[in-house]
């Protein structure tokens, strides 16, 4: 089995100790595969600040058995994501990013992944976000060549457990926590493509609405390094 990128604990990502004494709410941008999760737990981590990530909310949810596991199921399956203006996710993400980031744990600043994908949903972070006073907002926007994308949703699994993200050559072993590693159901060309057509009409944009605070990180070679890719946005943050 060959892993290309594992999750954060990787001795390449070790340097000299990181510090930030402003709040800093991190926000990654970027289209599907283009390692917004993987990206999004190392920078929690080597911070020290909670890491959200919008795609783990809604697989939480689908887990509960109860009617909004039903109706997302078959919106994932139909469109490979569940339509934004919905009061599913009305409910069950703002909502929990709102209660999340009340808590104690994220008065230092915090990392979100998947959120906001729409200038509609900006503005409703920009309300979410009055609460957290004094925040340095930050965008990290992750430029990933489109056959990159596309290789990566040919070899990527997930655990089941934890959600980590695995590009893999072989057959599939275990999580580090232990979980099953499964394929996603929407990670097939098709579906990948309809979700790069929806991520460059309703994202795309908010690289425009977000202006100097966005953080552009290209990835042109399959082959980079996730520490080199890493240590880019550590320098530029």
């Amino acid at each position: 089995m060959q892993i290309y990128f594992n999750p954060s604990y990787n001795p390449a990502y070790k340097r000299s100790p990181i510090s930030f004494t402003s709040k800093d709410v991190i926000l990654l941008i970027g289209a599907p595969n283009s390692g917004k999760g993987t990206f999004g737990r190392i920078i929690s981590e080597k911070l020290s600040i909670p890491y959200i990530g919008s795609g783990n909310v809604i697989r939480e949810e689908t887990k509960k058995g109860n009617h909004f596991q039903e109706q997302a199921q078959k919106l994932i399956e139909r469109f490979g994501v569940v339509p934004k203006y919905t009061q599913m996710v009305k409910l069950f993400l703002i909502e929990t990013i709102k209660k999340q980031i009340a808590e104690p744990a994220y008065k230092k600043g915090f990392v979100l992944e998947g959120f906001p994908r729409s200038i509609k949903e900006a503005e409703q972070l920009k309300e979410v976000l009055k609460a957290h006073k004094d925040a340095k907002l930050k965008v990290i926007h992750l430029e990933v060549d489109k056959p990159i994308l596309y290789e990566r949703c040919a070899k990527r699994y997930i655990c089941e457990d934890c959600y980590r993200t695995y590009s893999i050559d072989g057959k599939p072993q275990r999580c580090k926590c232990g979980g099953k590693l499964i394929k996603r159901e929407d990670d097939t060309p098709e579906i990948l493509s309809r979700r790069i057509e929806k991520y460059e009409k309703e994202t795309l944009p908010l690289l425009k609405y977000y202006g100097d605070k966005v953080i552009d990180i290209e990835v042109h070679d399959k082959n980079t390094p996730i520490s080199e890719t890493f240590e880019k946005i550590i320098d530029k943050l």
